[in-house]
């Protein structure tokens, strides 16, 4: 998959399913590949749990090469989660 976050480089990501467990959580190793940078794997788990008015996520991202790449990576998440959100909601394009 390629990506292009806002203010920052275009990348791709390869990802190998782990462990899938329907409907509570998927597993999945991940190569981030960026022009003119150096490749990195992570490790990315995450578990849903069915709570009253909805779910919890748990999401645990691991293997960053640095505290940079990881923080960058964290300011990331909430976007992807509430795009995850819209989507399963049926509320794509809606803002």
């Amino acid at each position: 998959m390629e990506f292009q976050v806002p203010d920052g480089p275009a990348f791709r990501e390869d990802r190998i399913l782990t462990i899938v467990e329907r409907p509570r959580r998927i597993a999945y190793d991940m190569r981030v590949i960026r022009d003119g940078a150096p490749r990195f794997s992570t490790t990315v788990d995450v578990t849903i749990e069915r709570v009253r008015g909805g779910h919890r996520i748990c999401l645990a991202q691991q293997g960053f090469p640095t505290a940079e790449l990881r923080n960058d990576f964290a300011g990331a998440w909430p976007d992807v989660l509430a795009e995850l959100d819209r989507r399963v909601s049926g509320r794509v394009g809606a803002e």
